[in-house]
């Protein structure tokens, strides 16, 4: 066999192999990946990357108007996701946030091979805006992880964590994140994992939360929080 043939044949192997390796439940992905783009305007994800539709919704449960999800101008392309949303504060000061999220194909991927996930986002207050102290939280999602059981606040998740706070501030503008995956670390007010690095290997959704830190009964905040070019490496 020469040469030229060699590389042809281990080349059509390991595409085979890659193949192969998506027909399993959990996967772990490698080398940079785009999760989702949104150029083909179908408000799916990149079906290579495991994950697959987006939606949307908003905590905690029985707020007066459900937001909504749809695409909007991108930041430099013709389509991003968007999320608007009008909140309100209700009793006893829980937290009051809305999500953007993009759940995986099957039931969970291992994201175990990547360091970083990076994306695009832009956020334009409504009326009122959100308090200064509004965060933009980019999360992973690991319903299936085993944790302690907290019947007051049942999610399991890591979120990414900056030197002195959870996220980042909401973005004025169309801004570049990369964020570590290192820096993602379990919220302390969740049931604790017995084992912190499942959650990545348990991702069964990413999450774009826009949390508001209202402290105030009857206090409100609305806005459109804009998402694109979410990719993995």
């Amino acid at each position: 066999m020469t040469p030229i043939y060699s590389s042809y044949y281990v080349a059509l192997g390991l595409a085979l192999m890659a193949t192969a390796c998506f027909d399993t439940e959990q996967v772990a992905l490698a080398s940079r990946v785009s999760v989702d783009d949104f150029e083909d305007g179908d408000e799916l994800a990149n079906a290579a990357s495991g994950f697959g539709p987006w939606s949307c919704g908003a905590y905690p449960e029985g707020q007066d108007e459900a937001p909504s999800c749809e695409l909007a101008p991108g930041s430099e392309s013709t389509f991003a996701e968007s999320i608007t949303f009008s909140l309100q504060e209700g009793r006893g000061a829980k937290p009051t946030g809305a999500i953007l999220a993009v759940s995986t194909l099957a039931p969970s991927r291992d994201l175990r091979a990547f360091n970083r996930i990076g994306f695009r986002a832009k956020f334009d207050p409504g009326e009122p805006a959100p308090p200064e102290e509004a965060r933009l939280l980019c999360e992973l999602f690991c319903s299936s992880a085993d944790a302690e059981r907290d019947d007051m606040d049942p999610d399991k998740s890591v979120v990414y964590h900056a030197r002195t706070d959870n996220g980042v501030a909401l973005p004025g503008d169309w801004s570049t994140y990369s964020l570590s995956l290192a820096a993602f670390q379990q919220p302390g007010w969740q049931g604790q994992f017995y084992d912190e690095a499942s959650c990545f290997s348990l991702v069964d959704a990413i999450r774009f939360r826009v949390e508001t830190n209202m402290t105030t009964e009857g206090q409100a905040a609305a806005g459109t929080l804009a998402i694109d070019d979410v990719y993995l490496e």
